[in-house]
């Protein structure tokens, strides 16, 4: 399906279930959500200004997207995937799930083709109680991007992030080929 007018979400929800939801003309996000399930796929042709409100689930965003408020990939652990850049700004957040060792069925994972302007907070819980069997070894790849820049308020590579629910903590580490100001 495509919108070919230009497109505001206020308050409303956007759900894509199955198959592909287009914007060709311009889209902003002022509160409400975008929630994407089953691999599904939305496309902004002149990118997604997430003024407000919140981004979500599993599947596919086709555009640039820019942030103020929040992106949550999966529902329940899942994937992610913007094909475009993402730019992160001061007052967004980055919320993941944890619940598990294996990426995107365990764990959210966000993957981003083009560049990631990082900014704003980083966030994560805990979910199918997890905490009790959490090894203070295990890592987690939560977001890659073919490049990275910036960094998340507060929390320079080598600080510990706890979660929000104050279950665990860990330590945050940008990518060797990331570039930070």
């Amino acid at each position: 399906t495509t919108v070919s007018l230009p497109f505001t979400n206020n308050h409303g929800a956007v759900n894509v279930a199955a198959g592909t939801l287009q914007f060709a003309s311009t889209f902003q996000q002022t509160a409400g959500l975008i929630n994407l399930t089953n691999g599904a796929t939305i496309q902004f042709n002149n990118g997604l200004n997430l003024a407000a409100g919140t981004l979500s689930g599993n599947g596919t965003v086709v555009g640039n997207v820019s942030s103020s408020d929040t992106i949550a990939p999966g529902n329940s652990a899942g994937v992610l995937n913007i094909t475009g850049n993402l730019t992160l700004l001061s007052t967004s957040k980055l919320i993941f799930e944890l619940g598990g060792v294996s990426q995107g069925e365990d764990y959210d994972f966000l993957h981003v083709s083009g560049n990631a302007a990082l900014d704003g907070q980083l966030q994560f819980t805990l979910i199918n109680g997890f905490s009790a069997t959490l090894n203070p070894t295990q890592t987690f790849t939560l977001l890659s991007a073919s490049g990275l820049s910036g960094g998340f308020a507060s929390l320079p590579s080598g600080t510990r992030l706890t979660s929000l629910d104050g279950l665990a903590s860990f330590q945050v580490n940008y990518g060797t080929s990331s570039t930070f100001g």
